[in-house]
């Protein structure tokens, strides 16, 4: 109970996909098997690490990758590449990626080691170690990890607090008081006089103690956690780690328009299906102006993030917070359009690829602002073959 609160951090991250929650809850499990076979057998750290490997890279490809396996099950050469290299870089790629950051390309492995890893450690200190508080530290730090990796927001953040507090506590004084009958019953295993006045009046006052401290820690929690949680947007990692991205690397329409206007005037660069009467595609949305070029200001219509979940951009609300009640859907089919920006609308909600258009998907980028998106590995004539946007009105009607 005391490992699943610390995954429930990750849901923002992941859009609310029920899926992390397979990956969170299945690394619990298996972390906490891995512990009670390495105490029940007595194994060695060698054995207990190469039986950890083993485990992630066998139920990895079911609770990690389920994309890239067999059956949704099965491993193969490409989920395991992914399992190998997540293990350094996913936790970049999901702090890169803009929310929700979806559930292919590694970024399962985040919640799904950092699960197995605590809860390992966890399992391993409570039947090795002789005291009630040190199995809370992996607890602590899987909690922490899942705020580290969560958005600005926070998810449930009273309720999961006041939760760990008490769940902790009554936890660590049974552990405790177990620990100390056990100790009790060793050393008196010959004795039978028993003074069950005594006995009843120490249960009666631990119970008591046990008690008071779990309500000043409710009460604590309760205070402090609406102070905490207002004003200014929590600090996590997401708001330190800056997307390798400038869009000023990247022609832009406008600098091609000569080309499109006159070169290509008779060629046909896409076709488009599902447009509304008069509505026009935008390409790309330009704010900044040096005497010379329009371009993108970095501060402004510039700030472009890696998308992780194409198919679910952040973007249905308009200006008042009201979520369009219609979708209409684009299907765009690239020919000889050569560039980098994607053609779409102003308000969409998610971008599908064909199967030849699976490489532009990897590196794509979006801005919610504008309502632009980039793709960093399509090089010139090698975009996409087929988009499809979801676009609610109102239609961009600008140029």
């Amino acid at each position: 109970m005391l490992l699943g609160l610390g995954v429930l951090g990750f849901s923002l991250s992941f859009g609310g996909d029920p899926y992390y929650l397979v990956a969170g809850f299945g690394g619990i499990l298996l972390g906490l098997g891995l512990a009670a076979a390495t105490v029940h057998f007595r194994l060695g750290i060698l054995i207990t690490t190469a039986l950890t490997l083993g485990a992630y890279l066998v139920f990895g490809t079911a609770l990690a990758v389920p994309e890239a396996s067999i059956a949704g099950v099965l491993p193969t050469l490409d989920s395991l590449r992914t399992l190998l290299l997540g293990v350094v870089f996913a936790w970049k790629d999901m702090l890169t990626v803009g929310v929700p950051v979806g559930t292919a390309g590694g970024t399962l492995i985040v919640p799904f080691l950092s699960s197995l890893l605590t809860a390992l450690a966890a399992g391993l200190l409570i039947w090795r170690v002789k005291s009630p508080y040190w199995p809370l530290l992996p607890v602590l730090v899987l909690f922490v990890t899942g705020i580290a990796f969560s958005t600005n927001a926070g998810f449930l953040t009273v309720e999961r607090g006041i939760s760990l507090t008490v769940i902790a506590i009554a936890w660590a004084t049974f552990r405790r008081d177990a620990l100390r009958r056990s100790d009790t019953r060793k050393i008196s295993v010959n004795r039978l006089e028993k003074d069950e006045a005594t006995a009843r009046a120490a249960k009666l006052r631990r119970m008591g103690t046990a008690a008071a401290v779990i309500a000043a820690a409710v009460g604590i929690t309760a205070v402090a956690s609406p102070l905490v949680t207002a004003g200014d947007d929590r600090r996590v990692l997401r708001n330190t780690i800056v997307p390798p991205f400038d869009p000023k690397d990247y022609i832009t329409p406008l600098a091609s328009f000569r080309t499109f206007v006159k070169d290509k005037k008779d060629d046909t660069l896409f076709s488009v299906k599902g447009l509304p009467k008069d509505a026009r595609v935008r390409l790309a949305a330009l704010d900044s102006f040096n005497g010379t070029n329009y371009n993108m200001d970095p501060n402004g219509s510039g700030s472009f993030s890696k998308v992780g979940d194409a198919k679910s951009l952040n973007t249905l609300a308009d200006s008042t917070g009201i979520v369009p009640s219609t979708n209409y859907t684009l299907d765009i089919t690239i020919e000889d359009y050569q560039g980098y920006f994607l053609p779409g609308g102003s308000k969409t909600t998610g971008i599908s690829f064909a199967r030849d258009g699976l490489g532009a998907a990897a590196g794509l980028y979006f801005n919610a602002g504008t309502d632009t998106a980039v793709t960093t590995r399509a090089s010139p004539g090698a975009t996409p073959t087929r988009c499809r946007w979801p676009i609610p009105p109102p239609w961009n009607t600008g140029s």
